[in-house]
């Protein structure tokens, strides 16, 4: 579809008009009309020129908000609505905590830590006898931005397992980012065009995308291989975007995310689809 007209100022149409009555008078076989600064042509052309500048502003902007491309805002939230695509809220952060281990133990899943700042969070998944150094799975128990902790930040545990130490520190590799308060315009509209490019029915690619972003904020986009591993199955690769804020300079979508979104996934599937969500490798 070709781009709608827009005058540069109100200049531009003060002269269209100006053109247009010079070259009418001739066409008539009239007189040279007076057209000079001060004449009462000149005057109508600036008064119809602010009015028609107001118009085509509207115009411009009515369809910018009705483009998936350019809408912003709550207009593009109308346009989301319109394809029945959910509110995504904002997610929780997730990574992982280095611990220190003193003896045999076990780290149970929904194992209770508290951020610096008062936020809670869990354990995700349950580790038997981990050696001193390793790594656990976390998620906030909250959303939002509050919920990020750099690497070498320091949380503990509330009620830690025996011969486990109270304290854990934030990953180098792993840190606990994705905590987010909305969902992006930007994301938002990925989501819309994933609708637009092929319709997400029946455990087709698009359907499998969609499933992932629907879930959790903090993924940026959701790459999806049918087939990989032979007929009736499917690859499905959840990413983020990197957050240099919080030292995160991965690709690589957490193991709390990935156990979110792989239970969304296989709550809509078939049992007769073999659907395997994994992470990506930097």
């Amino acid at each position: 579809m070709a781009d709608l007209y827009q005058p540069r100022n109100a200049q531009e149409l003060v002269d269209r008009f100006l053109r247009d009555i010079r070259l009418a008078a001739v066409s008539e076989g009239l007189d040279e009309p007076p057209t000079q600064v001060g004449t009462d042509f000149w005057l109508t052309a600036n008064g119809v020129a602010g009015m028609g500048l107001l118009g085509f502003y509207n115009i411009a902007r009515a369809e910018a908000a009705q483009n998936v491309l350019t809408a912003e805002g709550d207009d593009l939230d109308n346009i989301r609505e319109g394809y029945g695509l959910p509110e995504v809220p904002g997610a929780p952060a997730t990574g992982n905590l280095v611990v220190s281990v003193t003896g045999a133990t076990t780290i149970t899943d929904g194992q209770v830590i508290l951020y610096p700042n008062g936020v809670s969070g869990t354990v995700v998944g349950t580790y038997v006898n981990p050696s001193d150094g390793s790594e656990v799975a976390v998620t906030a128990s909250e959303s939002g931005t509050k919920t990020n902790l750099k690497s070498g930040s320091k949380v503990r545990f509330v009620s830690p397992p025996i011969n486990v130490l109270s304290e854990a520190t934030v990953s180098q590799g792993k840190p606990i980012t994705g905590g987010t308060e909305n969902e992006s315009d930007d994301r938002k509209r990925e989501r819309i065009l994933n609708v637009l490019r092929n319709k997400p029915a029946g455990g087709n690619w698009a359907q499998l995308r969609q499933l992932a972003l629907d879930e959790l904020a903090s993924l940026s986009d959701c790459y999806v291989i049918p087939a990989l591993g032979g007929p009736g199955s499917v690859k499905i690769v959840p990413v983020k975007d990197f957050d240099t804020d919080n030292n995160d300079y991965s690709r690589t979508a957490s193991t709390a995310a990935l156990a979110v979104v792989r239970s969304a996934i296989q709550a809509e599937l078939s049992a007769g689809i073999e659907a395997v969500v994994q992470a990506a490798v930097d």
